[in-house]
């Protein structure tokens, strides 16, 4: 059972700009995005984007939130989550923060 606790995060809605990603596995398979928003929790930062297979059949919408990380290079890139407490906070963050936007 998870813990509920208070999660301090900070959004920025990056829904407007339909920026589209496209993500590559290491197996060299494309997955394309669209980003919906940023947040910061504590020291980390994340992505929240929509599959755009999934706005294909939207009965089955269900978003990924990736980590930000800088790699040796400096550059921007992004990683799921391996921490199950780790994602277990972004995710409860992403669901209040979605609460909180459909009530107001």
């Amino acid at each position: 059972m998870v813990e509920e606790r208070t999660v301090v995060a900070e959004f920025v809605d990056l829904s407007a700009d339909r920026m589209k990603i496209t993500l590559v596995d290491e197996k060299g398979n494309e997955s394309n995005y669209l980003i919906l928003a940023g947040m910061g929790i504590e020291e980390n930062n994340y992505i929240v984007a929509l599959p755009l297979e999934e706005v294909l059949e939207p009965d089955e919408e269900e978003v990924v939130i990736f980590k930000i990380f800088n790699d040796h290079k400096g550059d921007e890139k992004f990683m799921d989550i391996e921490d199950d407490e780790e994602w277990d906070v972004a995710a409860q963050a992403w669901q209040e923060y979605v609460d909180q936007r459909q009530y107001n």
